[in-house]
């Protein structure tokens, strides 16, 4: 063989391996933690790929990519939906010219769930947050999923802020290749940027939606927007939704980004709203982000202290951002055993059959705090 063509075959054989390699593979739940998911990656390939996925018991089950090309990107992003999977089971897949498996596992009726927002400015914390959390995960893999309550970078129109989250959620993903799947929500950082629809599988549909419910067996997680209007088909739609699941959920819990409860900044169009609502069909607790602070309010119910019809209002973003001090530490709604502090943090929600426990949890993985709920009588 000529050392021409030699050298030619090396060059296709590099330049064939590189088109092979996908990036950022990243496991998303929307409608069900049990039942469906989204596998999607980043690859340079512009025709669909073949993904196939294995169950617990060696199944196997063949798909095609649909392959997008969002505006920015500069590669391809590829989407593969799972549906009619099994209530906590784990699968592997495996893609088309790609070395590497990864494996996530569907939610048991029991487990755990992570919630958190406010992971935007500093990557080098954001990825010390990440290496937390894949760590909690290894030592509690009856961990499911992510809730990301929004503000995942500065710019939101900005793709290489995207794309250096979407490097550092990497590190969330275990040594076997186990992915924590994500379940994501807008952050005024995001606002309207296409970006967070083209990276995350448009969850509910398009720019102006991104509300939606995602449903864990008898519970049922009610994501909103408040980069949208707080009144009008939103509440609506909320106010439907909570009339319908207050009927067949155990336990209700909304999450947003901007606090109706705020430990920093004033009050968000959600305490006008919203917490009307979330009162009069007794949702469980509320997460909220946006603060870069810890926040555990003592339980409110008609703009008091209320022990028996409260609820608390958990957050307020602490995945990595640049923290702030709690200017609003001295407000009412922080007194008993309310909590407010600058510290970095996400929680685990941790769902037994008769009750909830939420863990707050640091950097260093430690349990600083904690909440019990048990069933509300609606």
């Amino acid at each position: 063989m000529s050392i021409k063509l030699y050298t030619l075959f090396v060059i296709f054989g590099v330049i064939s391996t590189s088109k092979a390699s996908i990036k950022y593979p990243m496991v998303l739940f929307e409608k069900d933690l049990s039942r469906s998911a989204v596998f999607v990656f980043h690859q340079n390939s512009r025709k669909p790929l073949n993904v196939t996925l294995t169950d617990h018991l060696g199944a196997q089950f063949s798909f095609k990519t649909v392959k997008r090309k969002p505006f920015g990107v500069p590669c391809c992003v590829h989407e593969v939906e799972f549906k009619k999977l099994s209530i906590g089971s784990k699968y592997k897949i495996t893609v088309e010219g790609e070395k590497r498996t990864f494996w996530f596992e569907t939610a048991k009726e029991t487990g755990k769930i992570l919630l958190g927002g406010d992971s935007r400015s500093d990557s080098k914390m954001r990825v010390n947050i990440n290496q937390a959390i894949k760590s909690y995960v290894k030592k509690n893999p009856d961990t499911f999923a992510l809730i990301h309550g929004g503000d995942y970078i500065k710019n939101g129109w900005s793709w290489s802020q995207w794309k250096c989250w979407l490097k550092d959620y990497q590190t969330t993903t275990s040594e076997s290749g186990r992915l924590l799947p994500l379940i994501p929500i807008r952050g005024n950082h995001e606002y309207l940027s296409f970006y967070f629809n083209s990276l995350f599988s448009r969850p509910s549909g398009g720019i102006y939606k991104n509300y939606y419910v995602t449903q864990w067996n008898d519970l049922s997680f009610i994501h909103l927007n408040t980069n949208l209007s707080h009144s009008g088909n939103q509440k609506d739609w909320l106010q439907s939704k909570l009339k319908k699941l207050s009927k067949e959920s155990k336990w209700i819990i909304p999450n947003y980004h901007r606090p109706a409860y705020p430990a920093v900044k004033k009050p968000g169009d959600a305490l006008r709203y919203w917490v009307p609502l979330f009162e009069k069909y007794q949702v469980d607790v509320v997460f909220e982000s946006d603060g870069h602070v810890y926040k555990k309010t003592a339980p409110i119910f008609n703009g008091k202290i209320d022990r028996e019809k409260g609820i608390r209002y958990l957050g307020e973003g602490g995945l990595g951002v640049p923290l702030r001090e709690p200017e609003k530490s001295g407000e009412w709604y922080f007194s008993g055993d309310g909590r407010v502090e600058k510290k970095y943090h996400f929680f685990s929600l941790e769902k037994r059959l008769d009750k909830i426990f939420i863990h707050s949890v640091d950097e260093k993985l430690n349990t600083f705090d904690s909440v019990q709920l048990r069933p509300k009588t609606r």
